[in-house]
C-alpha cells in the first residue's frame, strides 16, 4: 500500500512539472513576434508575385521611382499617402483575407495583392 501512494505522488509531481512546462511554453508563445514585410515600388510596379503574410504583420511600402505612388486597398481597408522617391509608409494587417490594391495615379496597370493568413 505504501508503494502505491508513493507512485501516485510521483505521478502527481510529474503531472505538475509537465503542467508547469506547458504553462511556461504557452506564456512564451502568447506574444508572437510581429513580422515586417517590404513592398518595393520600382519601375511602376509593386512586384510580380502576391505577398503572403501572417495576421498582425506590418507591411512597409517604399517608393524607389522618381514618380509619386501610393497603395490603396480595393476594399478601403488601407490607403498610403502619395510617396515620393525614398519615402516609406507602414500598414498593419490584422484580419485574414486577400487584399487587392492599386496605385491611385496609375490604377489602370499598377496593382498588387497581399494574402493575410
Amino acid at each position: 500500500m505504501y508503494g502505491s501512494r508513493r507512485c501516485k505522488r510521483r505521478s502527481g509531481r510529474r503531472r505538475i512539472v509537465r503542467g508547469e512546462i506547458r504553462l511556461f511554453h504557452q506564456i512564451g508563445t502568447t506574444a508572437p513576434q510581429v513580422k515586417t514585410y517590404k513592398v518595393d515600388i520600382k519601375e511602376f510596379s509593386f512586384g510580380t508575385e502576391p505577398l503572403t503574410v501572417e495576421a498582425g504583420s506590418k507591411v512597409v511600402f517604399t517608393n524607389y521611382d522618381e514618380m509619386k505612388h501610393n497603395a490603396v486597398a480595393l476594399d478601403g481597408s488601407f490607403e498610403t499617402p502619395l510617396l515620393g522617391k525614398g519615402e516609406s509608409f507602414t500598414i498593419t494587417l490584422d484580419k485574414a483575407g486577400t487584399y487587392g490594391y492599386f496605385c491611385e495615379p496609375h490604377k489602370q496597370f499598377m496593382t498588387g495583392k497581399i494574402i493575410v493568413k
